[in-house]
C-alpha cells in the first residue's frame, strides 16, 4: 500500500468517494466498480475500500484509512500479465 492523492466527492460527509487520484504526476479519473468496509486483523484500523477503474483502463483498489482520513493505492494485476514474484 502507498499512500495517494485523492480527489473525492463529499456529500454530507468528508471524502464519500473518489472521483479520481494523482499518479505519477497524472491524475487518473475513475469509476466506482464495488466498495466495502475492512477492519485489519492486525491493528484494528478501519478502511473504506473501493475498486475502481482508471480512465487508463486499469483496475485499481484505493483505501481510505476512516481513522487518519489518508489514501492509499493498491494497483491490481492485469488479466494475462504475470506478477513479479
Amino acid at each position: 500500500m502507498r499512500p495517494v492523492k485523492v480527489r473525492a466527492y463529499s456529500g454530507y460527509k468528508a471524502d464519500q468517494e473518489p472521483r479520481s487520484f494523482a499518479l505519477e504526476g497524472k491524475e487518473i479519473g475513475v469509476e466506482v466498480l464495488a466498495s466495502y468496509l475492512r477492519q485489519d486483523a492486525e491493528d484494528g484500523r478501519l478502511y473504506a475500500v473501493y475498486r475502481v477503474r482508471g480512465d487508463d483502463g486499469r483496475v485499481y483498489e484505493l483505501w481510505l484509512d476512516l481513522g487518519e482520513e489518508e489514501w492509499y493505492l493498491i494497483p491490481l494485476p492485469r488479466p494475462g500479465i504475470p506478477t513479479e514474484a
